[in-house]
């Protein structure tokens, strides 16, 4: 799937995996709402970011708790079907992470980075108060060590999210053995889930079980 959505793209502009994936879904997701409205829709997406290690301060390493300021990207719909192809929607998701990662880098003090977060906050909140616009919500686990964890009785079998908190919310998270990821997906409706199970991309590029 990465060399697909990759094919198009030139340089050394590689995208990662998760971007590849978010990809995927998004035009996915674009194309369920099309097919419920009749027409494209506008959409917006949140993608968490960690910023560990990412900014110019120092962070311990053995700090708790969520530390991100998520990364945004926009898709503007109009006639131009060629706009709604899995490379361009890399490039959005690519743009936008690439985006969080030199802003972060300039993050110093407490100041900036509380500067940082409200102008994200103050961002999000405008968007999601579009009423023509469809709001995605991306969290992504991969990489993070949780088949290594051992509390005393083993090491887990299986490791998830369980509970997506609400509708539009999309979990990324390793397949045990490393090599693929599992999407945990919160849709609004059954027809919205539905639909997107039977997307043409999601078919081709995914093991559903």
């Amino acid at each position: 799937m990465k060399a697909v959505a990759s094919a198009n793209i030139l340089g050394s502009r590689q995208p990662t995996r998760v971007e590849v994936v978010t990809a995927l879904m998004w035009k996915a997701l674009t194309m369920v709402a099309r097919a419920k409205h009749g027409r494209l829709r506008p959409s917006f997406l949140v993608h968490s970011f960690n910023l560990r290690g990412k900014i110019a301060m120092p962070v311990p390493d053995n700090s708790l708790g969520n530390f991100t300021n998520p990364a945004l990207a926009r898709f503007t719909a109009d006639d131009d079907e060629n706009k709604v192809e899995l490379d361009h929607f890399v490039d959005r998701v690519h743009d936008g992470i690439r985006k969080r990662v030199k802003d972060s880098a300039r993050i110093s003090s407490d100041d900036d980075l509380f500067s940082s977060v409200v102008s994200t906050k103050t961002e999000m909140i405008e968007e999601f108060h579009r009423s023509d616009a469809d709001f995605y919500m991306f969290n992504s686990w991969c990489r993070m060590p949780v088949y290594e964890v051992d509390f005393g009785w083993g090491k887990p079998g299986w490791f998830s999210a369980v509970v997506l908190p609400g509708h539009n919310m999309f979990h990324f998270m390793d397949t045990k053995d490393g090599d693929g990821i599992e999407a945990w997906v919160s849709l609004e409706e059954d027809d919205d889930m539905l639909l997107f199970q039977e997307n043409p991309d999601i078919m081709a590029f995914t093991g559903q079980e």
